[in-house]
């Protein structure tokens, strides 16, 4: 019986770290932010950022470390991030100690991350989703 509980238990570990590194692989690259949606005071708003003429890039190593860059009016930002990638969740880490947790959808080159209210952009409205495509 404890033969069984343990194999069981390595099985189930491999299972759970084999999952969190395929969605550590599967994040790795470049991802263009084509839109955002968000609500502000109950009215859902949804921008395309080509259209705003804004560009936001989020680049991930394999290493867990990557970038994100930001265009707007001809300027380009880039901030250093670190990260971890789970099956339901990227954490990110900019070079300042702020933490930033979203919830992570995958589905091939489509990328969905769901922030809550008062996280990155959106101080005041609702949660913001950002819609990203793998470059």
């Amino acid at each position: 019986m404890k033969k069984f509980f343990f194999i069981t238990a390595i099985l189930a570990a491999f299972t759970f770290t084999s999952c969190e590194k395929e969605t550590s692989k599967s994040i790795v690259g470049a991802w263009n932010t084509v839109s955002m949606t968000s609500s502000y005071q109950g009215v859902n708003v949804s921008v395309n950022l080509a259209e705003i003429g804004l560009s936001m890039i989020f680049s991930f190593d394999k290493n867990g470390t990557g970038t994100i860059s930001t265009t707007a009016d001809g300027s380009t930002t880039s901030e250093p991030i670190t990260y971890i990638a789970t099956e339901t969740t990227l954490m990110m880490t900019d070079q300042y100690g702020e933490v930033l947790s979203a919830g992570l959808t995958i589905s091939g080159k489509n990328m969905t991350l769901s922030l809550a209210s008062g996280d990155m952009f959106d101080e005041e409205g609702g949660p913001v989703t950002l819609h990203l495509v793998k470059m």
